[in-house]
């Protein structure tokens, strides 16, 4: 599977890591399971982990039939939440920077792009030790 996740409801946070070959269907399938999992939480923070370099089979429009499934999930999550990509790739990042541009007007909470695991850190606004514990880097 190419999109795992876990929640954290200690750090009110929800990890997603991305790994392999990411595809229209794994993403829906993704946001889905997550919407059917007991305990989503719509105020949690996410961060989305690109990390692994995975191989994005996505085109334009794949994208934007993609941002259209997600519009459920996005309508839920809390105005005050915050999804940060770590995308220290720069094919990651490219695809994380297109997505968030085309999503930017829908959605009501914060996103963020980062580099770096500190940055990424720095952004969700958690102490680094409890959060690289909890994400460990791949490898």
């Amino acid at each position: 599977m190419s999109v795992s996740y876990r929640i954290n409801s200690d750090m009110q946070l929800v990890i997603v890591e991305v790994t392999g070959r990411f595809t229209l269907h794994q993403g829906v399938a993704a946001t889905e399971r997550f919407a059917n999992d007991a305990r989503a939480d719509y105020s949690y923070d996410f961060l989305v982990d690109c990390g692994a370099n995975p191989h994005f089979d996505l085109d334009f429009a794949r994208m934007l039939t993609m941002i259209s499934r997600f519009a459920p999930f996005h309508r839920k999550r809390s105005a005050n939440s915050l999804s940060v990509c770590y995308a220290p790739g720069d094919v990651a990042f490219g695809m994380a920077r297109m997505y968030h541009t085309l999503v930017a007007d829908k959605v009501t909470y914060r996103m963020a792009l980062a580099r770096t695991r500190l940055e990424t850190a720095q952004l969700l606004d958690r102490p680094v030790e409890q959060l690289f514990r909890v994400w460990p880097e791949a490898g």
